[in-house]
């Protein structure tokens, strides 16, 4: 990951960094986040997003797969921008992983 970050090839969603900034408790925290989101691309959930996660969460909530609004969403960022997604998020991963897979991208985990 070291790698991909020095060639400017890691970004995040706006949904992850949601996530990351409502767990910033300190300023020590806050100011991490800020250093850290600085040298990432930052993904919006725009309408071609918005789609995909309406499409994404349909398919996988009539199967009784569905995997909460957020992570959805923050496939659904990977599959409109056409990238992989990588998570550390083993309690949900193989869902995400055949949705994103779906999309003609991967996941690691």
């Amino acid at each position: 990951m070291a790698r991909l970050l020095r060639q400017g090839r890691l970004g995040t969603t706006a949904v992850s960094a949601f996530e990351v900034w409502r767990g910033c408790a300190t300023e020590t925290q806050r100011d991490q986040t800020r250093r850290v989101l600085r040298g990432l691309r930052v993904y919006p959930f725009n309408e071609p997003a918005a789609r995909r996660a309406g499409d994404l969460a349909r398919e996988l909530d009539a199967k009784g797969e569905g995997i909460g609004e957020r992570d959805t969403m923050i496939a659904a960022i990977c599959l409109a921008v056409r990238l992989p997604l990588l998570t550390a998020n083993t309690k949900e991963s193989a869902q995400p992983a055949r949705a994103v897979a779906h999309g003609r991208s991967t996941m690691t985990t």
